[in-house]
């Protein structure tokens, strides 16, 4: 047999399977290169879209107060829900005509065994879906991000009534990434819906929205479906401050946060306020019972440059000087955009007082306070005269966060018991 021959069904045998296997490698090159374009067009998405979202921050919140306020509209009419810059059962929030303020270092907050490990929800629409928003943020941030995943308490349950001065709370314990990915995902998720996809509110999440995450968790006051987290925003507010005639005034103190935070980056929001974790090695510590120490660490870190107290690894860095102010607990809430709790508060200080003089180093002036508060990172200071117009136009204001407009509109509900303040009036209300 010719040579030509004998190999010659061979190769006829080997063409066809060429001829079958071309178009299957065929087509999976071509369903690898989709994947990657698809990849590409994802990230370049995300990077948008985590443009758009502070920018529209403020809007998408409107957005969400309108999807609650028709999700729950049996309980609103009831009385049983209030939808006002935040959602809150009405146990939670101090009544217009109730001026007896619990204290916040009076909350008893139950640490439970309780410890979020449920895996970040299936995103499609992340760069890598399966990783979670906080991986996906991380890496979109880059090597100078300063996004970590420290520890953090997140609401459980609660029990009593602010009004009765009885409420209380229970935490359960997880990660910030796991606030990330079950709450302020949702964030993203909107601007994606409102940028990319080109979706008009009303959104009904009752039916197909194009909000797929947030109508999986759709009750926001079971607080099993999601990381919890919870943030404590300290209204400052400053009496008795001197001005260079000799007159003296009163101010709140609001903050205009920077582009290099992780949350509500470019808004106006009051100042100290931070997340509610733990502090040290022991989780039930009456340190860490005491949410009063949150706002005292954030006011040493926002306000004071106390760098040391940011590493919260020890319980002995706030000496009794914090101390010397009551933190009036105003409520709390459900923040309609990514739906965390905030705990409202203000810190009322007397700047005639020796200890307040003694802690500022004197400098009880309005020129002396704006060279001793420190700017950092976060962004920076705006003393405020504590007068009503004022409050309604930060109140008012697009900028300002949820939390703070809640915040400045408890305090023009209470206008009067805020108006005038001395410490002295602090020392008697204690010693009750």
């Amino acid at each position: 047999m010719p040579y030509g021959g004998f190999f010659e069904p061979i190769i006829e045998v080997l063409d066809v399977i060429g001829n079958v296997l071309m178009p299957v490698a065929g087509g999976l090159i071509t369903w690898s290169e989709m994947r990657e374009a698809w990849r590409e067009k994802r990230v370049r998405n995300f990077g948008m879209t985590s443009d758009f979202s502070p920018e529209d921050r403020g809007e998408y919140a409107e957005d969400c107060l309108d999807i609650y306020y028709n999700y729950y509209a049996d309980a609103v009419l009831r009385g049983d829900v209030v939808v006002r810059d935040l959602i809150y059962p009405r146990q939670w929030v101090q009544a217009a005509d109730n001026d007896n303020f619990m204290h916040l270092n009076r909350v008893a907050v139950d640490i439970t065994d309780t410890k979020w490990d449920a895996p970040p929800p299936f995103t499609w629409f992340l760069p890598y879906p399966k990783e979670g928003y906080a991986a996906n943020k991380k890496d979109f941030l880059g090597s100078h991000s300063l996004l970590f995943n420290g520890k953090l308490f997140a609401l459980e349950g609660w029990s009593g009534d602010i009004n009765s001065g009885n409420l209380a709370i229970s935490v359960k314990n997880g990660g910030y990434f796991d606030f990330l990915n079950t709450c302020e995902y949702l964030v993203y998720e909107m601007a994606y819906a409102r940028r990319i996809r080109r979706a008009k509110p009303p959104f009904d999440l009752r039916g197909p929205c194009g909000l797929p995450n947030r109508a999986r968790q759709a009750d926001i006051l079971d607080l099993s479906n999601r990381f919890a987290g919870i943030g404590i925003n300290t209204a400052t507010l400053l009496y008795n401050v001197e001005l260079e005639d000799g007159t003296k005034q009163n101010y709140i103190l609001m903050h205009h946060r920077s582009g290099r935070v992780a949350e509500g980056i470019g808004a106006l929001h009051v100042i100290p306020a931070g997340s509610y974790q733990p502090v040290g090695l022991e989780l039930r510590s009456p340190f860490n019972r005491n949410m009063a120490n949150t706002v005292y660490r954030e006011f040493g870190e926002e306000l004071l440059g106390i760098d040391e107290l940011y590493h919260l690894g020890d319980e002995g860095i706030l000496d009794e000087r914090f101390h010397q102010w009551d933190v009036l607990f105003l409520g709390m809430g459900i923040e309609p955009l990514n739906t965390k709790i905030e705990v409202l508060t203000a810190m009322q200080i007397d700047m005639d007082h020796p200890g307040s003089r003694a802690m500022f180093g004197g400098n009880h002036t309005l020129e002396g306070l704006r060279s001793f508060f420190r700017t950092n990172y976060e962004g920076d200071l705006i003393p405020v005269p504590l007068r009503a117009a004022n409050l309604h136009q930060y109140q008012r204001d697009p900028r300002t966060t949820p939390p703070g407009k809640e915040i400045l509109s408890i305090i023009l509900d209470h206008e009067s018991y805020f108006a005038a303040y001395t410490h002295k009036e602090a020392d008697a209300a204690a010693s009750v």
